[in-house]
């Protein structure tokens, strides 16, 4: 008899570890822009054609030309992360082409300013305008 207690008790707490797992929220492991860059668009100051467009976590890059027209489109981010001064990097693909078109975009913490690298071509902080 007191073993099946045992056993009735193993049972229960089995099952109440199985049920809070099964009740727990589950992250989408998608990854999104921080709020301050949301619902923005930057303009290139040296080249006002060239535009990026945030939404919640896609990426919208117009006005390349020539030899650049494959950057043109919706990037999704795939890797987002902190680097050594609580700077926002985030990898994007390219929404048609995954293994060609990237860009590693890095926004300060408080999203005031961004960097953009294109093809690993990095143009520095201040070159771009939020509108």
């Amino acid at each position: 008899m007191k073993n099946t207690f045992k056993f009735l008790g193993i049972i229960a707490l089995v099952a109440i570890i199985g049920f809070t797992f099964t009740a727990c929220d589950e992250e989408d492991g998608k990854s999104s822009f921080l709020p301050s860059l949301q619902n923005t668009t930057w303009n290139h100051i040296t080249d006002n054609a060239i535009t990026i467009a945030f939404s919640k976590d896609k990426a919208t890059v117009s006005g390349y030309t020539e030899n650049f027209d494959s950057l043109n489109g919706t990037y999704t981010i795939y890797n987002s992360n902190l680097d050594g001064n609580g700077n926002h990097v985030y990898n994007l693909r390219h929404s048609s082409n995954d293994n060609l078109s990237y860009i590693i975009l890095t926004s300060k913490p408080d999203g005031s300013d961004i960097i953009v690298s294109f093809y690993g071509v990095n143009d520095g902080w201040g070159n771009w305008s939020k509108q």
